[in-house]
Order: structure tokens, then sequence, then C-alpha cells
């Protein structure tokens, strides 16, 4: 019997929490039919497979294969069949070597695989992913914690917005007809939402409510945050704070 993945790959603040919150509660509820969700408890994504090394030029990403086995492990002893597996950070991906191992992990479990990427342009994003810098995430590694509302171009920005690049590699990796790319604009998406979007993809029966997670922050909220990082302050010490700041326009 074939076995079916779906694999979504981001990219960053494309809907994706919201997404993986919809999959998660899916799976608690047994709403998703004939498919599971894999997720790395307690969290609603599979994001621990990939870990984020080094600084702007030098940052380099690793695949976390003893996770990705033990998940994998757990999700044939559980009988799960046909699967869905959600991870924005696969979008730090570049290098066809990364690919490649990551599809014959893959295949080992799962006969047919379908990637779905969403896309937003790449200033729209860049300017929404300011929030993550100041949270202290793999943004904060790539960017660097400017205090502006774009960050300046490095070169080496261009590894994870050269679009064209990067699902050209995945297509030759896990075949150009099982890589769909969406746009990140509601008029493109079904039900104008990234959420029914990818179910209509999957063939689900759509959540009668959707969640909507992530909620992004004011300029003054981002500034502050910025600051606040740049001078080295822990997110934990001020995050709950910056967030409590009015919104001066």
């Amino acid at each position: 019997m074939t076995r079916r993945l779906w694999l979504h790959i981001g990219s960053h603040k494309t809907g994706s929490t919201s997404l993986q919150t919809a999959l998660r509660q899916g799976q608690s509820d047994k709403t998703l039919g004939g498919w599971s969700y894999l997720h790395a408890r307690p969290r609603v994504d599979f994001n621990p497979l990939v870990r984020c090394h080094g600084m702007g030029a030098g940052m380099h990403t690793e695949l976390r294969w003893p996770f990705l086995e033990r998940r994998m492990a757990d999700a044939d002893h559980r009988g799960h069949g046909d699967c869905i597996l959600s991870s924005e950070m696969l979008f730090w991906l570049m290098d066809v070597a990364d690919l490649e191992a990551l599809r014959q992990q893959l295949r080992a479990h799962f006969d047919e695989i379908s990637v779905v990427a969403y896309l937003r342009r790449q200033d729209a994003l860049a300017l929404s992913h300011r929030k993550q810098v100041v949270m202290g995430r793999a943004a904060y590694q790539f960017y660097g914690a400017q205090i502006r509302g774009l960050p300046e171009f490095q070169p080496h920005m261009m590894r994870y917005f050269d679009y064209a690049t990067k699902l050209a590699r995945w297509e030759q990796v896990f075949g150009a007809g099982n890589v769909t790319v969406r746009r990140f604009q509601r008029s493109d998406l079904v039900g104008g939402d990234t959420v029914l979007d990818f179910y209509h993809l999957v063939g689900l029966t759509p959540p009668p409510e959707l969640p909507q997670e992530n909620a992004a922050w004011s300029r003054s909220q981002l500034l502050a945050g910025l600051w606040l990082r740049q001078r080295g302050y822990p997110r934990q010490s001020f995050a709950e704070a910056v967030q409590e700041l009015p919104d001066d326009g």
C-alpha cells in the first residue's frame, strides 16, 4: 500500500503557525481523515529537525537526524499511514546535499513525497521577519539586530531570498511534479487563507474555526525590541514588556 507524505516547508511569515496549530488540533480531534500530523511535542511544528549555527554570512544549517529517526520510529510504531510534516525551518536549507539526504531519510518511510512552499514578496517577508529577530531565533543569526524596518542588504541574504534557485534545488531532488508553490496573497489562496488553501491541496475538510497565531507587532514594539536585542538583553527579560507598548504610529 502506498504511503504518502505532505512536506510543508514554509516559508516564514506565511501563516505557518496557524496552519500548524490547526493540524495539531486536527490530530488531537481525529478530524484529519486518514492523515496523521507529525510534530515535536509539545510544539505545534517539526522545527527541531533543523538547527542554525553561526551569524550572518557564517550562518549554516544542521539537519538533526536522531530527532527525525525517533519521530519516524514513533510514527511507524503508532501505525500512522499517510502523514503531514510542517517546518518553516526547512526553508533555510539551500544545499543540494542536505536536500538529497533528507529525501533519502524520508523515502525510507514514504513512497510518495509532496512538497509545498508558500512565498511572500521578499521585502514584505523581511519586514515581517523583524519580530523573529527580536525573539532571538534563527532570524537574529541571519539578519543581526539592526534597528531599522528593513535589514541592510548583505550578499549572504540571497541564500534565503533567491526563491527561484532555492525551489529549483527542491525540484531537482524531489521532482518538479512533486513541488507545489503558492503565492502568499489572499487573492491566490483558496478561501484567502493558508490553512484553507493547504487543506484544499491535501483534500482535507477544513476546521470550523481558523486559528490566528503569531500576530504582528507594531512599529514601536519592533524598534524597542530591536534596540534591546542589539544591546544583548535576552528576550525573556523584555518580551512581555515590549508587547505592552502602545503603537505611536
